[in-house]
């Protein structure tokens, strides 16, 4: 027998489901309380604001994706990309999938700026805790920081991609892809 939803993963869920339908400022709480079956006073038990619970389940959501993350490097190890994907890789895009209700309404509507701001803030943190030994490092110097901003959009530019193609990829196929773009070494760049 499943558990019942607390009153919370009802009002989440609730929002998360209204994002989908009209954007974040047009949400009132008669709407997450009609959405989620509760009563008004429950609402108010556990939030005052609306902003309040979009926030929670931002943070919920990308702490939760950070922890599987790092849960996935928990012993120093060494990996050859050319050969192997990032096992943190596959994390994230399972994880993404797992909860892809919840990164298309917040992803498609109103607040998706907010959403991506702290998505790609945790790829950078969660990035600077690697190592990264990179191919001929005396041909070019690399800035670590750029190079951690430029891997942490670029994920979320194959999410986004993975988001708007309805998922035709499966988790395993987009942490090999993503893989393969950032650690590609380009000989050259034909314009045609």
């Amino acid at each position: 027998m499943m558990k019942e939803k607390s009153a919370e993963e009802k009002i989440k869920d609730a929002v998360v489901c209204l994002l989908q339908e009209k954007q974040f400022h047009k949400i009132t709480i008669t709407d997450v309380i009609k959405t989620a079956g509760i009563n008004r006073s429950t609402y108010y038990y556990h939030y005052y604001e609306l902003e309040k619970v979009l926030n929670e389940i931002i943070d919920v959501t990308i702490e939760e994706l950070v922890r599987k993350m790092e849960e996935s490097i928990q012993e120093p190890e060494v990996y050859n990309v050319s050969d192997q994907t990032l096992p943190s890789t596959l994390i994230m895009f399972k994880h993404i999938y797992e909860y892809k209700k919840y990164y298309v309404s917040l992803l498609n509507s109103d607040v998706s700026n907010q959403f991506s701001e702290k998505f790609i803030e945790a790829v950078k943190h969660f990035n600077r805790n690697l190592e990264v030994t990179f191919i001929n490092p005396a041909d070019v110097e690399i800035d670590y920081d750029m190079y951690t901003n430029f891997y942490a959009y670029a994920a979320f530019g194959q999410v986004q991609y993975w988001l708007k193609s309805g998922f035709k990829q499966t988790p395993e196929d987009m942490a090999e892809q993503l893989t393969h773009f950032l650690f590609l070494k380009l000989e050259s760049i034909k314009v045609v």
